[in-house]
């Protein structure tokens, strides 16, 4: 049965944007000349940045409520969107690289803090299905991809995606603060480097 909690509702609200964004991003690039080696480095540091940000997420997770995390996480998605659109319209390629590799850490970051808070809760049967469910959405998202690139592949649609996501991500914060009553301050995260790695190149980035 499809249920509609935070969790869920952070995944459709801010995650699902954020997959949609990445599959526009050949064409944002192309609006200003990104030549295809741009786009490759730009998807490499992404992927990169995502493996950082689920290796250091633990460290972080040691010392903040998850609350506090999800909030300023989603935040910094909002400030690394708008300098995505910023890089397009000012057809800077410097920052539309940059922005690549914040984005990576920051979704590695929510990755590994939606599990780790997840396994927390008391029901820990209902927490796997959230888990499983958020996983599935994210996954979905990319047919969503596929269909918009299919019917409007255009620049303006874009555009409209990338704000989207901006918003999107104001929203999440916003969920993330309305969860700080779920929000307990874990008292010791085992810090698996090798797990997280493994955990973050098995999973979507967010």
């Amino acid at each position: 049965m499809f249920e509609i909690n935070p969790f869920v509702l952070q995944v459709i609200i801010s995650n699902v944007p954020s997959v949609l964004t990445s599959g526009f991003i050949p064409i944002l690039g192309s609006s200003f000349g990104a030549s295809i080696v741009n786009l490759g480095l730009f998807f490499f540091l992404m992927r990169l940045g995502n493996v950082i940000g689920s290796v250091v997420s633990p460290a972080i997770h040691n010392k903040y409520e998850p609350h506090k995390i999800g909030i300023i996480s989603e935040l910094l998605f909002f400030v690394t969107s708008s300098l995505i659109l910023f890089s397009v319209v000012t057809k800077n390629i410097e920052i539309f690289i940059l922005c690549a590799f914040l984005k990576g850490i920051i979704g590695g970051t929510i990755s590994i803090l939606r599990f780790t808070w997840l396994k927390q809760l008391p029901d820990y049967q209902k927490s796997s299905r959230l888990n499983l469910l958020a996983n599935v959405l994210i996954q979905g998202s990319y047919c969503l991809v596929g269909l918009f690139l299919l019917f409007s592949h255009t620049l303006q649609t874009a555009i409209i995606v990338l704000t989207v996501d901006a918003f999107g991500s104001i929203f999440g914060a916003f969920i993330f603060w309305k969860m700080k009553k779920f929000s307990i301050k874990p008292t010791k995260i085992l810090d698996n480097k090798y797990k997280n790695v493994f955990t973050s190149l098995v999973s979507t980035p967010a």
